[in-house]
């Protein structure tokens, strides 16, 4: 567990030197008291609690740095979860199947979960529709989850040059190649990978996170297809951006053939 934390330091180091001096651990007792408090609240489902959560704890349960709560592209500063206002979140009555492990607090309170149901690693992450009625996927694991708020991060802020591949664009070349969304979300990956981006171990079947020395790239396909490009060069980005919405499709095409 331990290299993991090691492989998403050495990740973040490249573009944020400064982020291991922000990161604060949880002491000893708060570590108890959360122990204490999760138990209490999800009985034998504590069992499922992720190791590598309870080590994000250890590691940075008073202040993660703003890894997480930078990672939301919100109209508010999102606050950085603190383990104590964790475990205000976890009900007594040893029912709760659902764990929260995030909770973001400024005007609203923004809360991410933990389906402790889910075997092994196959947990799923996720938060609530506007509704609090539907559960919304967000990542496969919470390892996967921890890079790829690393990733967003990064290219936030350490690529200066982007663009965002708009649902309205995607709309417009799906319709122009008569092919369906899911089928173009796949095009474009084998499109990207063109331009010497590789595919990184956090991505997900309809997440594609890949990257080079000097380009990001990501795709989400949710019935709808979200992009988004960046670079150190801004020739770069228009030059994926263009081949994208100018889609050599016959090419690609006969490519995969």
């Amino acid at each position: 567990m331990d290299e993991l934390f090691k492989r998403l330091y050495d990740y973040i180091e490249p573009f944020d030197s400064d982020w291991k001096t922000r990161i604060k651990p949880a002491s000893k007792e708060m570590m108890d008291s959360y122990i204490k408090a999760a138990e209490l609240s999800l009985g034998n489902y504590a069992e499922r609690i992720p190791a590598s959560y309870l080590k994000f704890l250890e590691l940075m349960g008073e202040d993660d740095g703003g890894l997480i709560s930078q990672s939301y592209n919100t109209v508010v500063d999102m606050v950085a979860t603190n383990i104590n206002e964790v475990i205000e979140w976890l009900d007594e009555d040893g029912e709760e199947k659902m764990l929260p492990f995030y909770i973001g607090i400024h005007v609203i309170t923004y809360v991410m979960w933990i389906d402790l149901e889910k075997e092994n690693n196959k947990r799923i992450l996720g938060t609530y529709d506007d509704d609090y009625k539907n559960f919304i996927r967000v990542s496969e694991s919470f390892e996967k989850y921890l890079f790829q708020c690393a990733f967003a991060h990064i290219a936030e802020y350490a690529f200066k040059e982007y663009f965002s591949l708009q649902k309205s664009d995607v709309y417009v070349i799906a319709k122009c190649q008569n092919i369906t969304p899911e089928k173009l979300y796949k095009k474009i990956i084998h499109f990207i990978e063109e331009y010497g981006i590789k595919e990184n171990w956090f991505s997900e079947p309809d997440y594609y996170i890949g990257q080079s020395k000097d380009t990001t790239f990501c795709i989400k396909y949710d019935g709808d297809i979200h992009g988004k490009i960046t670079s150190k060069s801004h020739i770069i980005v228009k030059s994926i951006y263009s081949g994208i919405l100018n889609f050599k499709m016959d090419m690609i095409l006969n490519k995969s053939k």
